[in-house]
């Protein structure tokens, strides 16, 4: 495990998410057939370089895929080079560039939308040439920056935009609740170490926060905290035992990462279960009870779990780390979580990737068009060039 950028998982409103209704395990074969998912992409647009962020939003009838990270230009479906620093907006039925990022200084790592307001986070100081410290809002229906401007210091790790809060995580220790209705902060969570994934409940009464900290507003518990999602306050009923770093906050040196630190979260609606996945010395996947915490079971990964996403009776894990098969993904059981065949044969490192982090990065569906796309560091599926992207048919 190096330096992270994690993404928040999403549950409601506009997102296509776990919460999606698909059916059907997915086979080896290449062709798609009955509750399956292809094991040859399609061709598709792809960027130059590492995709952190990946999302679906609807905008009226039109599907929209949103991708951060850190590139320089989008190469088209048609063979077109467009040139868009660290975030895009693609049609997600073409391929088409909609919105291409110009002038954002760094890296984009988060993004959620809520109203007709696209909501961007990151490393960056500029967007769009004009000062945004972080974190900036735009205009779905005319891309201009709308006003919202936190003047944040530290870096936007994840974002969720619930019903009355824009919730933003990141190395500012602690999470910040800010009101739609005129930009100011409602609230915050303070922990003593940065926040790496956010997410909300199904029914928008929790927020749950993981991360590297060892303390939620003042509960002792290392690496995730459920609390209230209008108050902040913490759920001490909420109890998942991981494993604290030694040298806390990560660590460093010969005690860098050698604990369990929550980086990427979902939800799997159809059975009430929270989703859990961590990296660190140890790199494990986690299905456990939404208001206890108490774990069905776990999965050991050879890698951080940087990506989790339900698919119908079926959990896919994307992470950094390779193998001889299922190399940087793998789909598994939910009911028990055996490994399944599918395998889309991911290979390549990229030398721009994020702290070298390689891998699957973000995963998201489009329910709408029944597709999944996977994103990340890689080069190729199944030998043919596919560079930070796949995007594959599922039934």
């Amino acid at each position: 495990m190096r330096h992270w950028g994690r993404r928040t998982g999403r549950a409601i409103l506009s997102w296509v998410t776990a919460a999606a209704a698909v059916a059907g395990f997915a086979t080896a074969a290449g062709a798609a057939v009955a509750g399956s998912v292809t094991t040859n992409a399609m061709t598709w647009s792809t960027t130059n370089g590492d995709i952190l962020v990946s999302r679906i939003v609807d905008v009226g009838d039109t599907q929209l895929l949103v991708l951060g990270g850190n590139f320089t230009s989008v190469l088209t479906r048609a063979g077109a080079t467009v040139a868009a620093r660290n975030f895009a907006v693609l049609d997600a039925s073409s391929g088409d560039v909609v919105y291409a990022g110009r002038n954002v200084d760094s890296y984009v790592r988060a993004a959620d939308a809520h109203d007709g307001v696209l909501y961007v986070g990151g490393d960056f100081g500029t967007f769009a040439g004009q000062s945004r410290p972080r974190v900036a809002a735009l205009s779905l229906s005319t891309w201009a920056l709308t006003g919202f401007n936190p003047g944040l210091s530290g870096r936007v790790k994840a974002i969720v935009a619930g019903p009355s809060y824009l919730y933003l995580g990141g190395t500012f220790s602690g999470v910040r609740a800010y009101r739609y209705s005129d930009g100011h902060e409602g609230f915050r969570v303070s922990t003593d170490c940065a926040v790496h994934a956010l997410l909300l409940s199904p029914d928008g009464a929790a927020l749950y926060i993981g991360g590297f900290q060892n303390t939620t507003s003042g509960l002792v518990q290392h690496a995730i905290a459920k609390v209230d999602a209008t108050t902040g306050a913490p759920d001490p009923a909420f109890t998942l035992a991981l494993t604290k770093d030694s040298g806390g906050c990560g660590g460093a040196g010969s005690t860098a990462y050698d604990g369990e630190n929550t980086i990427s979260l979902a939800f799997d609606t159809a059975r009430n279960r929270l989703l859990v996945g961590n990296g660190g010395k140890y790199n494990t996947f986690y299905v456990v009870n939404p208001a206890t915490g108490h774990s069905d079971y776990r999965i050991v990964s050879v890698a951080d779990v940087q990506a989790i996403l339900v698919l119908g009776p079926t959990y896919l894990l994307g992470i950094h780390g390779s193998k001889t098969t299922h190399n940087f993904i793998g789909q598994y059981a939910a009911s028990n979580g055996a490994l399944l065949p599918w395998d889309p044969e991911l290979r390549g490192y990229q030398g721009n990737a994020d702290g070298g982090n390689n891998g699957v990065q973000s995963l998201c569906l489009d329910a709408k068009l029944g597709r999944m796309y996977v994103a990340g560091a890689f080069l190729t599926q199944n030998g043919t060039a596919r560079k930070s992207l796949a995007v594959f048919s599922y039934t």
